[in-house]
């Protein structure tokens, strides 16, 4: 799904959006995706994906500066029949029109997502970076039954990742400190790929 581009914001998603400028909270609520295939100009009035063929739970959204990189695993146990992701969507929750189709992005050469009776089960991470002018307004309804990466954990904890950008002022725990200690990035930049001695 390494193709999925130009997300665009349904009509739905833009009254929302309105709301979330003028402080409501943003809460998304699930992922999914289909094989449809519409063009750009015909997610407006959508209310669902044109054809719909896995719904992913939320595993986590991270929000930084104006973007927002919301996740899902994709894990084709799940999947009745083969199909190309050529359409993804995500839904969130309108205060007054509960739960919307916000945003979709397209794949127009979409990967193939193997069917259960495939031989080897598969998973994988599927994120959309959507753009939102209200970072501090974001929220997310996780999915208990959701699996979670070892990656995704880590994140969460904030524990710091070999070979990872990192932005000025992210503070992140290194599991060679004591508890209660953090470093904190003063130079935006990537980390190296060997661990450094912190045991001093």
């Amino acid at each position: 799904m390494s193709n999925m581009s130009g997300t665009v914001l349904t009509a739905a998603g833009r009254k929302l959006q309105a709301k979330v400028q003028a402080g409501a909270t943003l809460t998304f609520t699930k992922m999914k995706l289909g094989d449809g295939n519409e063009s750009a100009s015909d997610v407006d009035s959508l209310t669902n994906l044109v054809s719909p063929k896995l719904e992913l739970g939320i595993s986590s959204v991270t929000a930084e500066n104006s973007m927002c990189t919301i996740t899902g695993l994709i894990v084709n146990s799940k999947v009745s029949a083969g199909f190309y992701a050529r359409e993804a969507g995500v839904f969130a929750k309108d205060p007054a029109d509960g739960e919307i189709l916000y945003a979709i992005c397209l794949d127009p050469n979409p990967d193939f997502v193997p069917p259960a009776t495939a031989a080897v089960v598969e998973s994988a991470e599927f994120a959309m970076v959507l753009s939102i002018s209200n970072v501090a307004n974001v929220a997310v309804t996780i999915d208990p039954n959701g699996l979670t990466t070892v990656d995704m954990l880590n994140s969460a904890a904030r524990i710091m990742q070999r070979s990872t950008a990192y932005s000025l002022g992210v503070r992140m725990y290194d599991k060679q400190l004591k508890p209660g200690l953090e470093l904190e990035c003063t130079t935006a930049g990537t980390t190296a790929a060997t661990n450094i001695d912190l045991s001093a």
